[in-house]
């Protein structure tokens, strides 16, 4: 497990206490995911953590309440995995929230697209 990674895993420990003490290999699983996206894209809403988890078939364990994917961005801020950048639309149509947070990924290590901001 890297240095970030640990860091994440014990950060997670006080945003998700009971997630990590019941299912600690999801959260492990979630961090890995998100990590990934982080280090693939600049900017992330917030309800793209979740998807690119259910994409990768990590699917939320019943023994936790379904709010514990809205813990997730709070949990990799808290890393520095990423800031807060922006609120914007949800790109599921059936997401009930008006907003998402648009995160900028601090991990993101390629050149954005010249157009990248402008198309936000």
């Amino acid at each position: 497990m890297s240095e970030r990674m640990a860091h994440a895993m014990h950060l997670a420990e006080k945003v998700w206490r009971k997630a990590v003490a019941e299912e600690p290999n999801f959260v492990r699983r979630y961090l890995e995911i998100s990590e990934k996206l982080l280090c693939e894209k600049q900017f992330v809403r917030g309800d793209e953590f979740k998807k690119a988890c259910v994409l990768a078939g990590v699917t939320l364990p019943r023994t936790l309440h379904p709010n514990t994917w809205v813990s997730g961005p709070r949990c990799l801020q808290k890393s520095e995995w990423m800031r807060k950048y922006s609120d914007v639309t949800p790109e599921e149509a059936h997401n009930h929230m008006p907003s998402v947070g648009l995160w900028k990924s601090l991990l993101f290590a390629g050149e954005p697209p010249a157009q990248m901001e402008m198309d936000i």
